[in-house]
């Protein structure tokens, strides 16, 4: 079954059809999820919210009528992605890491390409902990959630002039962290983050 008749069977209300939608973007929803919060319960529990939300509303979903695919992945990051940030919102004081990992993929290498991958997540993972939230986010929807530029605009609400400088700036530092660690000062982050908030004004 395609993906634009899931949605239409999902919009008669039949739930089988939102369990192959699930089954289809459950990984890159989790993996999403996780790169937000650092938190494999959180992530865990942020995407069952996301899913159900996404069930209740799917009725209000609108298909794209050209182009590749309906455009429901992208719709449903929106879903999962504001629900990360009004629930970090909230919780912002009780917020803790389960260390720097990143998302396992779908289907493990053997043997010594399991160790390289192991510790390329881990040091991937250890880099993406150091950026400030808002290159994290556009960086983790970019290359993980692999969305365009407008789609990405769209999800987090902010400009795409400003979706591409923190892009731009989040790369800069994830090869300056993974390169030469000791060369990422507190002070050049907080000095991008700075910049990168009076983007959005």
């Amino acid at each position: 079954m395609d993906e634009h008749a899931a949605v239409r069977r999902c919009q008669d209300g039949q739930s089988d059809a939102f369990r192959l939608i699930v089954e289809r973007h459950s990984g890159v929803l989790y993996g999403t999820a996780y790169l937000m919060t650092r938190n494999r319960a959180r992530a865990e529990e942020m995407v069952q919210e996301a899913l159900l939300l996404a069930w209740r509303g799917i009725r209000s979903f609108k298909p794209r009528k050209s182009g590749t695919g309906s455009g429901l992945r992208s719709w449903m990051i929106r879903i999962l992605v504001n629900r990360v940030i009004s629930e970090t919102r909230r919780n912002r004081v009780e917020e803790t890491a389960m260390g720097p990992e990143t998302p396992e993929p779908a289907v493990e290498p053997e043997g010594e390409a399991r160790v390289m991958r192991a510790e390329e997540r881990e040091l991937m993972g250890a880099a993406m902990s150091t950026l400030p939230d808002e290159q994290r986010k556009a960086l983790t929807l970019r290359y993980y959630a692999d969305l365009s530029i407008p789609e990405i605009a769209r999800v987090l609400g902010w400009a795409e002039g400003t979706v591409k400088s923190r892009i731009h700036r989040g790369l800069r530092h994830l090869e300056q962290a993974l390169t030469l660690p000791e060369t990422v000062s507190d002070t050049d982050l907080q000095t991008d983050s700075a910049a990168s908030m009076r983007d959005e004004q």
